[in-house]
């Protein structure tokens, strides 16, 4: 049932308002969460990390976007989980976070490729 999209949507709205709300009315860097839902309700944690990781995605660009002109208050915000010494969590956590480095170091290396081509082609000017 936790997989329908009506109760996905239904989650990334109630999770989207609850960080729209801690983003725009606390000054607090971090906003701390952690399994919604998990506990008597057996809801998937993997399923509720992801939704309340791109809710918060969604509302911190909302709110990066309406603060873009107040410079003197732009700070960076966090989304800290906190998985409570749940083994199962914090390898999910770490995994994602593995994933995501790996992403990086690879864009990189594709930048720096193309660096080095362009740079190859300026050095052989023009044909």
């Amino acid at each position: 049932m936790s997989f329908d999209q009506v109760y996905i949507n239904r989650e990334l709205t109630k999770s989207y308002v609850a960080f729209s709300l801690a983003l725009d009315y606390t000054n607090n860097e971090n906003i701390s969460t952690s399994k919604w839902g998990c506990g008597i309700f057996i809801g998937d944690f993997q399923l509720k990390f992801l939704i309340q990781l791109h809710a918060f995605s969604m509302a911190l660009q909302k709110y990066e976007q309406n603060k873009m002109q107040d410079s003197k208050n732009k700070r960076e915000r966090i989304l800290i989980f906190s998985s409570f010494h749940n083994n199962q969590f914090d390898d999910l956590i770490y995994s994602y976070e593995n994933a995501l480095m790996k992403k990086v170091q690879k864009f990189c290396k594709t930048i720096i490729q193309e660096i080095e081509n362009l740079k190859q082609q300026n050095n052989n000017g023009p044909n």
